[in-house]
């Protein structure tokens, strides 16, 4: 059931609001009339009423001070030549305080107070170590490592392992860390050094399965397209048959276009001097411009429809 405020307690508002916020006038409100009414509830009655207090929005805090006028004035006095850890030592010895290093440096800089340390030493100090040339530190002795004692991770030429960024054998060549590729290594001792552009693959898709049986050759646009076409297989014939698709598919396009991949790519080149780029190139080539054209045509030429 809403409550109804009577006309007496909204005159009793009336007279204590002026120049009082609401907390005060409704802990007023409810020691006079006995109730359990909430600043919210007060505050909305005064608006139902028209009923204002005249005063800041905001109800003002007392403001808390850091330190008395008696430590601020140790402060300044003392300020001069402390870093703020020991003018907060100083400081908490003398009051009994609890004060940190970043409480003394916030102090400092909203009072614009310096302490005059740069934090460089000074001319004319002398430093701790000043005429120890080669100074070690007692017992230091004991970590070092022994002349021709090797690293507990030290693998020698010739140990292997599995990258463990792309799964691939890893083989150590040579000193102080020298790792290649033992698939590549393996086909380059058997069938001869890798041409440009072209990687070793696996029919079956393991890696670890370094036979010999198991490796091939192909170019790195063959590789995209197998993998494109989703024509990699655990099975080494499916595979086999996929690489053997791409590259009749390459043939045919060769044929096609009168061009092989290693030219098209030449040209493609020359499209991009040009201010063509690959896709525009490729997309010219493929609705029937002569090679000619789709390199050197400006980027906006429209050709000329042939008359039937």
């Amino acid at each position: 059931m809403r409550f109804v405020y009577t006309q007496e307690m909204i005159d009793y508002v009336k007279k204590i609001a002026p120049g009082r916020y609401n907390k005060e006038i409704t802990e007023m409100f409810n020691k006079k009339f006995g109730l359990n009414k909430t600043v919210g509830q007060i505050n909305s009655m005064k608006g139902n009423h028209g009923i204002r207090s005249n005063i800041p929005r905001n109800m003002p805090r007392p403001h808390a001070r850091l330190l008395t006028p008696e430590q601020d004035k140790f402060l300044r006095k003392n300020v001069k030549g402390l870093y703020n850890q020991e003018l907060a030592d100083l400081m908490n010895g003398r009051f009994g305080l609890n004060l940190t290093a970043q409480q003394i440096n916030t102090y400092k800089s909203n009072r614009g107070l310096s302490s005059g340390l740069t934090g460089r030493f000074e001319k004319g100090h002398t430093t701790w170590n000043k005429g120890k040339k080669g100074w070690i530190a007692p017992g230091s002795e004991k970590t070092w490592f022994k002349k021709g004692r090797e690293p507990l991770n030290y693998r020698p030429v010739g140990s292997e392992r599995i990258c463990s960024k792309d799964g691939y054998v890893m083989v150590k060549t040579g000193e102080p860390d020298v790792w290649e590729l033992k698939h590549r290594l393996v086909w380059e001792k058997h069938r001869g050094k890798i041409p440009k552009d072209h990687i070793v693959s696996f029919y079956d898709g393991d890696k670890t399965n370094l036979s010999l049986d198991n490796l091939f050759l192909c170019t790195r646009a063959e590789n995209i397209r197998m993998h494109q076409s989703n024509l990699y297989s655990s099975n080494p014939a499916l595979t086999k048959i996929g690489l053997a698709i791409v590259r009749l598919d390459t043939k045919i396009r060769e044929k096609e276009r009168g061009y092989t991949d290693t030219e098209i790519r030449v040209l493609t080149k020359e499209a991009e001097k040009n201010g063509i780029s690959y896709s525009t190139f490729q997309g010219r080539l493929k609705r029937g411009w002569t090679v000619e054209d789709a390199v050197n045509k400006p980027l906006h030429y429209v050709p000329k429809r042939r008359r039937s």
